[in-house]
């Protein structure tokens, strides 16, 4: 009689993690981001303000995003926003009523921000974020970082008392 299988995983057989920089570009993109638990970016195939290469560039790059995966958002004033864990791979809402017009419909969801009320400087950004090469912080709105660097993105928000949605702190 065979009762049933359980199979353990250990931590060698689950998928690393990985840790990315998100460039949330203004304010609103941030709010609108923290509101509807995602992370977006406005790389819409097509689209005739943008190179092709860009697209498919920071497309590549956002479809290594899994879910388990940690984001560190940003602002490009070298300021972190927040921390959320991704719960959905790249997705794409075109719809008019995305919140921008069709706009900003690169999508990857994000199961719950955890951020401070104000965004925090970072000092030396590249470095202290551990930005794993290439970087090109310039051209893409996604670049993996070290888990040490999101580590130190967490504590200098946690520094700055952090808050989770329903004020529960990390």
């Amino acid at each position: 009689d065979i009762q049933g299988f359980v199979h353990k995983f250990n931590e060698e057989e689950l998928p690393p993690q990985r840790y990315w920089l998100f460039n949330l570009y203004e304010i609103d993109k941030w709010e609108y981001s923290k509101s509807n638990k995602l992370a977006m970016m406005h790389y819409t195939e097509n689209d005739p303000n943008l190179h092709q290469k860009d697209i498919s560039r920071n497309i590549n790059v956002a479809n290594k995003v899994k879910p388990g995966d940690w984001l560190v958002g940003y602002l490009p004033s070298k300021k972190i926003v927040g921390v959320g864990k991704v719960d959905r791979e790249l997705f794409e809402d075109d719809a008019i009523e995305n919140g921008f017009d069709g706009n900003w419909a690169e999508r990857i969801g994000v199961n719950e921000w955890q951020y401070t009320s104000t965004p925090v400087f970072v000092e030396d950004f590249k470095e202290a974020l551990g930005l794993i090469l290439p970087n090109m912080l310039s051209t893409n709105a996604i670049n993996e970082i070290s888990k040490e660097g999101f580590k130190h993105a967490k504590k200098l928000l946690e520094d700055k008392f952090m808050k989770k949605p329903e004020n529960n702190v990390i």
